[in-house]
């Protein structure tokens, strides 16, 4: 059975159809202590502004407080469960779940990281659900606002995951400033290659705000790095398409250097074409720390990854949808923070299995 329970794609277009005309007269069912007191904010000021948005670490939401989550319901919605990104995410969730006691849907995605018109039809039809808050994670910085702008009429909180932009609203936003993923990927590069070494970047999908962010952040690093940045391709997020631009820029560049891919799902195809190309010498980063990707700079075959702590993304985001419905005033950013993850480091952050360590923060389990 799909994730998608027994709703189907029909059911889902059939029911999208008439969901916003419905929207009107169902019922959200919030009981959220937060009341009117429900705030919404651009996030894009949270990656373009930083310094100026309200924040905290992730590791600190303990400090707010024991809160209890059994009476609230809380739907999810992320971009694809076919990532290990996602994937962890989703297991951050579950484990927040149960520690505070929450009711939440079925993790609810797309079928792709690129299916926009679906992650939005899925969105509305959860609208027909009493939920007291979402937390959702948009695929662009604007598939979504459709249905968040229903959200935020009917005064229901809503949590964003790793997802920011302009003109995209939520009431808390919970992960890493994504132009610092690309700038210390960039610095990686910088510190590890000689001088005017040759580098490139496989981004992700263009209008999806990680992919847009940490391509800036990159660019940024590369402006200050005493290195011959040569190419900029999209991969989509997708494994093929980062496979045959390794390829093709191994082929048009013999002497490249280094290559920063966008995900680990991308970095992991670098690496295998340039094992491929007899070279391995070829210095590969990626961004998100995934087990394959963990696994693999074990191995020697991929040299850094970046991570924002998909799973205590996921931990954090169900967290603070708790406080919030509690009424407690919970800061417009809940940063996750980035760690630079090498060899040298992996076993701190991560099992052998490449999974999070699951007790590696306070909060987690805080509320036991």
């Amino acid at each position: 059975m799909s994730r998608h329970s027994n709703i189907t794609r029909t059911v889902i277009a059939a029911i999208a159809g008439v969901a916003l005309a419905a929207l009107g007269a169902c019922s959200s069912g919030a009981t959220s202590g937060a009341g009117d007191k429900v705030r919404f904010e651009d996030t894009g000021t949270f990656n373009e502004a930083a310094p100026q948005a309200a924040s905290i670490t992730g590791a600190k939401l303990s400090s707010l407080g024991k809160v209890d989550g059994s009476k609230y319901k809380v739907g999810i919605l992320i971009k694809s469960l076919t990532n290990q990104y996602w994937q962890q995410v989703e297991a951050g969730i579950q484990r927040a779940k149960s520690d505070y006691a929450v009711k939440t849907s079925q993790v609810m995605s797309a079928k792709s990281e690129t299916d926009t018109s679906e992650q939005l039809q899925i969105c509305q039809t959860m609208l027909l659900e009493k939920y007291d808050a979402f937390i959702v994670s948009p695929q662009t910085t604007s598939n979504l606002i459709p249905c968040i702008n229903q959200m935020k009429a009917k005064k229901i909180p809503v949590i964003n995951i790793a997802a920011p932009g302009k003109g995209l609203q939520s009431t808390v936003y919970v992960g890493s400033a994504l132009a610092t993923d690309g700038k210390l990927a960039g610095k990686y590069l910088a510190d590890t290659l000689p001088a005017r070494a040759k580098v490139a970047e496989i981004q992700g999908l263009p209008g999806s705000s990680a992919a847009d962010l940490r391509a800036t952040g990159f660019k940024a690093a590369m402006d200050e790095a005493d290195l011959d940045f040569v190419a900029s391709v999209a991969g989509d997020w997708d494994e093929q398409k980062a496979y045959q631009r390794t390829k093709d820029l191994l082929a048009k560049y013999p002497d490249l250097a280094g290559i920063y891919a966008a995900n680990d799902t991308m970095a992991s195809a670098v690496a295998r074409a340039a094992a491929q190309a007899n070279r391995k010498d070829l210095v590969v980063v990626g961004t998100d720390g995934v087990p394959i990707a963990v696994d693999a700079i074990v191995k020697g075959d991929i040299d850094a990854t970046i991570t924002p702590f998909p799973f205590y993304q996921g931990y954090w985001s169900l967290e603070a949808a708790v406080r919030v419905l509690n009424g407690q005033d919970v800061p417009l950013w809940v940063n996750t923070t980035d760690e630079v993850i090498t060899k040298a480091n992996a076993s701190k952050y991560f099992q052998s299995d490449g999974t999070a360590k699951p007790d590696l923060y306070s909060s987690a389990g805080s509320s036991k």
